[in-house]
């Protein structure tokens, strides 16, 4: 089992607006977090990747159109005894870190109150301005020109890549985990605002 804490980037310690700028990353910052992405998971497929760009500003938005059902299925994870608990406890999305994967296993192992964690998670998606549907083009293709300088290899990749299309010129950009990667990593996660975290959660975890 894979339990580790990721230590939140220099920029992740300062003051959060949920109103992030949407100017595309700077391609240092991009190949770092790719780089990341394929160390701590090297069965990512390009979908995985985008999805953590994805993350990075559009954040939990799309988890809680229903509060209630949100909680439901929480609830559930959480007492599925079928669950391999794994993953870092932590760990930021994308180029900038404007958000945090924060890990189930902190609640189920007594870090986090359930009602704290839980709470957390859905005032995250408050405030947030994400990008247009040509921002995040934008964003996307300044990712996608750094992945074509590198020698990066993808299963799956054509049909990734088909499916990343067809969802920007639909307009609904959400991309799940590929089956490889949610076979491989047992990763369960809520998105957090770096502020949030950074103020309520952080305080409570493991040094």
């Amino acid at each position: 089992m894979r339990i580790r804490n990721l230590l939140l980037p220099v920029f992740a310690i300062g003051a959060y607006t949920s109103a992030v700028s949407f100017a595309p990353p700077e391609s240092k910052d991009i190949a770092k977090a790719i780089d990341r992405q394929i160390t701590e998971y090297p069965a990512s497929q390009l979908a995985d990747v985008y999805k953590n760009f994805f993350q990075d500003y559009f954040g939990p938005g799309h988890l809680l159109a229903n509060r209630e059902q949100s909680l439901d299925y929480l609830r559930h994870e959480m007492t599925d005894t079928a669950i391999p608990w794994e993953g870092p406890l932590y760990e930021p999305t994308g180029a900038e870190g404007n958000f945090l994967r924060v890990n189930l296993s902190v609640v189920r192992d007594g870090y986090v109150p359930f009602d704290t964690y839980f709470d957390a998670f859905a005032r995250s998606v408050e405030g947030i301005v994400p990008p247009s549907g040509e921002q995040w083009k934008m964003t996307w293709q300044r990712i996608d020109s750094v992945l074509a300088t590198r020698r990066d290899t993808f299963a799956d990749e054509a049909s990734d890549r088909e499916m990343i299309g067809y969802k920007l010129k639909s307009g609904d950009f959400v991309v799940h985990h590929s089956q490889r990667y949610n076979d491989a990593y047992h990763f369960h996660y809520r998105i957090f605002s770096r502020e949030i975290f950074t103020r309520e959660i952080l305080p409570l975890l493991p040094k």
